[in-house]
């Protein structure tokens, strides 16, 4: 018997990176479809959700004694940079277009 390793979450951690990367290419592609409030509640929402789900995995690891997925850390990362990338490039159409606040 091998070491076992949760890795139970990851498919919601690379679900939210999808959803991230999709919200990219509707900001570039169609911006005038979101708000900056919809970005931003996004955004906030995604590295909020990533955060609970990394240490809810932590806590479940240590009651099971099982070993930690490595890769989980690094898709918090991703979801923190690629939200932080969204609001910036969302910022930046609105004020090349001229309307920064709605």
């Amino acid at each position: 018997m091998g070491i076992e390793m949760f890795i139970y979450l990851r498919p919601i951690f690379i679900t939210m990176i999808i959803l991230l990367l999709i919200l990219f290419l509707v900001i570039l592609i169609q911006h005038k479809l979101l708000t900056t409030f919809s970005v931003l509640a996004f955004a906030i929402s995604f590295i909020i959700l990533a955060n609970v789900t990394l240490y809810m995995s932590g806590e479940i690891v240590d009651e099971l004694n099982l070993t930690r997925d490595q890769n989980e850390f690094y898709y918090v990362i991703a979801i923190v940079v690629l939200s932080f990338i969204n609001v910036v490039v969302f910022r930046y159409k609105k004020r090349k277009e001229g309307r920064i606040f709605y």
